[in-house]
């Protein structure tokens, strides 16, 4: 392209080179031409700067030796059939720096040939799309790790699994470090690409794990519940905070590069920390990477409250039926930790009190009644008939084993619970005559303060 416009423009050549120049640079692309006569291959400034090579040095005589090995043979396929053809090439791909790092490239080119249909040169341009390549791996990264905190049930196992996702497409290193019932960071997931590198770092943690009056790392974070980027790691950063020189020795053969430590948090409580950080890969966090690990965790701590639910649930389930089959007195938390198959303290931990847990027990046989009762417009569209089966189920429910015995245990613990009774009937007997005239309400057009039928449905007038 620049040697044909040499020839025909030779006086204009330095005004079309900064042309050319200003166009590149606005629109960030890199240029070459092959003179497939000469042979000669030229290159514009920034395609030196893609390929990470000296501006000063010549193009490179064998270019394929700058692509990664697995995208190697595709390009040189493309590129041979658009010489054969005088057609025209585009693909992405990724180069190879001169200090071992992986680069993406979009590259377009289209050959010129002479009259007799033979080429004579290839030219086209090259454009960095690291950014886009990150952006598109960040994106399936989240929407993956997405899906499986949707489906999590163990969030131990689960952020083990978000970890792994996130290496190598979002950081190189992965931790997550939850806080347990004692206010302690515990780890409970590291993931890397290298399985001796996580063994290093699990060694490391239990040899020298994070100070808890340190303002920076997991627990700066803990204790401001705000997101810390430190988009490089300097060495001096390293010597600052690390005073034990075997750590610190440790710490350098990793090769840290790039930090980020987003907080798990859940109503305005933290649940713990995931920490991305980079080595191999050089990426530098940004802002933008940042905000997409503050999406991440923010799921994550969703999905762990919704499993801490679910647990608190099971544990009152167990809690239920001791109870309902020793009564208040007997029953006691060590026997509900035993039946539920958790510790003592974590049950504490949900339920401050055996009064609190009780009053969970009331609420759990509650929430199981009035989802059996249902509503009257579950069954049908017939009022009368509606009215009916709602009825009938309420009498099935009222004798129903577990709200007898809840009942029960309620008479019995009258003086020692005294506001109990008043606590179960509104759960109970008032929730279900709440739902009843909420329906009479809605078919009937009933007037609310004096529960009387609007005159156009009064007996006699259908």
């Amino acid at each position: 392209m620049l040697h044909h416009l040499r020839r025909l423009f030779p006086r204009d050549q330095r005004r079309l080179e900064r042309r050319l120049q200003l166009a590149l640079k606005a629109g960030r692309m890199a240029a070459w031409e092959w003179d497939l006569r000469a042979p000669r291959l030229w290159w514009s400034p920034e395609m030196y700067a893609i390929h990470g090579l000296p501006a000063d040095g010549p193009p490179p005589e064998d270019y394929y030796a700058l692509i990664h090995p697995d995208d190697r043979e595709r390009l040189r396929q493309e590129v041979e059939e658009a010489h054969r053809s005088c057609g025209d090439h585009a693909l992405q791909y990724r180069v190879l720096w001169p200090d071992g790092s992986v680069h993406w490239v979009e590259g377009s080119g289209t050959t010129l040939c002479d009259d007799a249909g033979q080429a004579e040169m290839m030219t086209g341009v090259c454009v960095n799309i690291d950014a886009r390549k990150e952006e598109e791996n960040d994106l399936h990264f989240l929407a993956q790790a997405s899906a499986e905190l949707a489906a999590l049930t163990d969030y131990a196992a689960t952020m083990q699994r978000i970890a792994q996702l996130a290496v190598p497409r979002f950081a190189d290193w992965c931790a997550v470090d939850m806080l347990d019932e004692g206010g302690r960071l515990k780890r409970v997931a590291v993931a890397h690409v290298d399985a001796q590198k996580v063994r290093l770092a699990h060694e490391l943690h239990e040899r020298f794990p994070p100070d808890p009056a340190s303002t920076t790392g997991t627990w700066g974070v803990v204790r401001s519940g705000e997101p810390e980027l430190v988009p490089v790691i300097s060495d001096a950063m390293l010597e600052g905070s690390i005073a034990d020189p075997d750590y610190l020795q440790a710490v350098r053969s990793l090769g840290l590069h790039s930090y980020m430590g987003v907080p798990l948090l859940a109503q305005g409580r933290v649940l713990g920390v995931i920490s991305f950080i980079t080595s191999d890969s050089r990426r530098v966090f940004t802002e933008r990477d940042l905000a997409h690990a503050r999406d991440l965790a923010a799921h994550a701590a969703v999905a762990i409250t919704n499993a801490e639910l679910l647990e608190a649930l099971r544990r009152s389930d167990a809690a239920k039926d001791v109870f309902l089959e020793l009564g208040y007195e007997r029953a006691s938390m060590d026997v509900v930790a035993a039946r539920a198959e958790t510790s003592k303290r974590s049950l504490y931990a949900h339920f401050e009190s055996k009064e609190k847990l009780f009053a969970a027990v009331v609420e759990l046989v509650s929430n199981l009644y009035l989802v059996r009762l249902g509503t009257p417009a579950d069954d049908g569209t017939d009022p009368a008939d509606a009215v009916t089966r709602y009825c009938g189920r309420f009498l099935q429910l009222t004798l129903w084993q577990p709200a007898l015995r809840t009942f029960r245990l309620y008479v019995a613990e009258a003086e020692r619970l005294p506001g109990a009774a008043a606590e179960y009937y509104d759960a109970i007997f008032a929730a279900s005559h709440t739902r009843l005239a909420a329906y009479l309400d809605e078919q009937f057009d009933l007037e609310p303060r004096t529960g009387r039928l609007d005159r156009a449905h009064r007996v006699g007038e259908h």
